[in-house]
Formats: structure tokens, sequence, C-alpha cells
């Protein structure tokens, strides 16, 4: 088990580092703490809501299947819910190469059920923002740039949206300073 875990931390480094995958704008408001995405995980589940994706909703739930919130958090799954949709509490929320009028998560987080992100596609490039909202309110975020997906169980692109997933939910309290002066 300890063997196929490490494994696959080794494969997931070395297709981020050696693909092209960056991970940028990394953000966590001041009320941002690991504790706060303890608390939203509702019966092993992380409430997920996901916009512009090029994929149908059975193949988002094997792309959510195959990503993971990042070690030292409670185990959970991601998984699209109702709640989500509806901007209930905390959430993830996963925005498919968000158009430029979008300008950070603060947007992705005030999206409803059946309200649009505006989108781009094109270029050779998938770009995947990555929000953890609590109500309307944008606690963190980043972005992955990957190669253009060739669909929703591509090992780049789930190596690219967990790392953004690694920098969202951090598992230190990046507010928090201990007499250096800088988050430690």
């Amino acid at each position: 088990m300890f063997r196929t875990c490490l494994t696959a931390a080794v494969m997931t480094a070395a297709l981020s580092a050696c693909g092209g995958n960056t991970v940028t704008g990394e953000y966590h408001s001041a009320f941002y703490t690991p504790e706060l995405t303890a608390h939203t995980i509702r019966n092993g589940v992380m409430p997920t809501a996901v916009y512009g994706a090029p994929y149908d909703e059975a193949a988002l739930g094997d792309l959510l299947a195959a990503l993971e919130l990042p070690a030292g958090h409670p185990s959970a799954r991601l998984a699209m819910t109702q709640a989500a949709r509806d901007g209930d509490l905390g959430r993830v929320v996963l925005v498919f190469d968000p158009a430029p009028t979008v300008a950070d998560g603060t947007d992705a987080c005030r999206m409803m059920a059946g309200d649009k992100i505006p989108t781009v596609t094109g270029g050779g490039r998938t770009l995947v923002l990555v929000a953890f909202c609590h109500g309307d309110e944008l606690a963190s975020e980043s972005t992955a740039t990957v190669p253009r997906a060739k669909g929703p169980s591509d090992p780049m692109l789930v190596a690219g949206i967990n790392d953004a997933l690694i920098r969202t939910l951090r598992t230190d309290d990046p507010n928090q300073t201990s007499g250096c002066g800088t988050p430690c």
C-alpha cells in the first residue's frame, strides 16, 4: 500500500515537472485556515461545482474521483453536489478555460446553479481555475495551466489540478506569522 501511494506521488510530481504544468496566482484571504477546509467536508465529500468543462457529467465524475485533497486534510472525495451548485457554504469550484473577463475566483464563488461563467477554448493549453469558496466569498485560489487535455482522465490534467488543489487548500495557515514578519 505504502509503495503504491509513494509511486503515485512520484508519478504525479514527475508528470507535473516534466510535462509543462504550472500553477500560478496563489491567493489566500485573511479568513482562510486549514480548519475551514475540514469543516467544509460533509460525509466524506468535498462539495464541488464545475463550470466550462468540455466533458459530460459522467466524465466529470471520473475526473473528480481521480483528484485528491492534499495530505493533512481529512480523507474525502470531490463530488458535484447540488449544495455546491447553489453556492451553499463551503465548496471547491473548478472553472475550465475562464475568459479574461473572469477576474479571479471571486467571480467563481458568486456563481449559482444555472449561471454560466464566460469561457474561451482553443490553443494548446488548458487553464483550470481552482477556487475554495465559503458562501460567495473567496477563501483561496490558484490556477493550473496544463497541456490541452485529451480527456478527463488525462494524467497531465489530473496532476495539474492536484497541484493547484495543494496550493489552494494548504494545510498550513498562510496567514499565520511566527515572528518572521511573513507567513511561515
